[in-house]
């Protein structure tokens, strides 16, 4: 059986924990905080449970990928969706974020009258390239491919609508909000920073396009709440590691990874040392970098190391 260490105990964390264990796996989860969860955790007072940070989740729609995982592995969740996602605040108004385009255009053409033909367009392409990437997200393998396997099937997974994603791959956020005149309309912008930090901890200035056309759709595919809290999920995927042999070690912070010929070994904050053939980190880039050997570092490009915004990254250690 072929050994897994999963660092981190967030929901990406556990639901590759989750996965692995079905297919076999001996899975290691070390999770440096006293609960499961990451961002989406709780406090408790008393008898009661109350959810913080991330409170509601996205993609638990029927072909959401939330949804489509939980099925795969068995697991009931109650979740309901919401008509209003979120609210902010921005200057003297309180805009939502509705699940419905239309009834999120609409409302952002009342606060914004003046703009009104220029919010139209903006949405309708916005929505558009956010459609396009939302099939390529599906089709293609993880980026950059790195088997013969997975070129194959990534040239064999682009269709004639893609090509028309290509001269977007430079582009910005703020260069749509450019094209369609919106540069000047400050409380719009702050709108949208708003989202774009809040889903990739970066503004409209330094966002990918692609990307942040996907991110500010997402509200609109399906917003939900998870009923007891979206640590509720952390908690079951959790069970299901534990239930199919696998361990989640709390009050467990990794240290340090290295490699040495087929086995990974990892070390923790008390000097313990776990060894298994492969090792999934489910930490923002930045600590996964102080958790690898120089000598591994020093092969990274520039880029990855440079690299602010949180995302997917797959890197096979030499």
């Amino acid at each position: 059986m072929e050994k897994a260490i999963i660092i981190g105990g967030g929901i990406g964390g556990l639901t590759t924990g989750a996965l692995l264990s079905k297919h076999g796996y001996k899975v290691t989860v070390l999770e440096g905080d006293g609960e499961v969860g990451g961002c989406a955790g709780k406090f408790s007072k008393d008898l009661f449970s109350f959810p913080v940070g991330a409170t509601f989740g996205m993609r638990f729609e029927e072909e959401g990928i939330h949804n489509k995982i939980l099925r795969y592995l068995d697991i009931d969740m109650n979740v309901f969706p919401l008509s209003e996602a979120i609210r902010i605040t921005v200057f003297s108004a309180t805009l939502s974020v509705f699940q419905n385009r239309t009834n999120h255009l609409k409302q952002l053409v009342q606060v914004f009258p003046h703009y009104k033909e220029n919010l139209s367009s903006f949405y309708e392409e916005l929505w558009k390239i956010a459609r396009k990437v939302r099939r390529l997200i599906e089709r293609v393998p993880a980026m950059p491919p790195k088997t013969p396997q997975e070129w194959g099937y990534l040239f064999s997974s682009l269709g004639i609508s893609d090509v028309s994603l290509l001269p977007l791959f430079t582009k910005t956020v703020a260069d749509l909000v450019k094209k369609h005149g919106l540069e000047d309309c400050q409380s719009f912008i702050h709108l949208l920073d708003g989202q774009i930090i809040d889903s990739m901890q970066t503004t409209i200035e330094h966002c990918s396009l692609l990307m942040g056309a996907f991110a500010l759709d997402v509200y609109h595919e399906g917003s939900f709440y998870v009923e007891g809290g979206l640590f509720i999920l952390a908690r079951k995927l959790q069970s299901f590691i534990k239930h199919h042999g696998g361990e989640v070690k709390l009050h467990c912070k990794a240290i340090g990874v290295d490699k040495r010929g087929a086995l990974f070994t990892v070390e923790d904050e008390y000097k313990q040392r776990y060894k298994a053939e492969h090792v999934v980190s489910n930490l923002p880039l930045r600590q996964l970098l102080e958790l690898l050997e120089e000598r591994i570092v020093q092969n990274l490009s520039q880029k990855i190391k440079d690299k602010e915004q949180w995302g997917r990254l797959r890197y096979i250690l030499p």
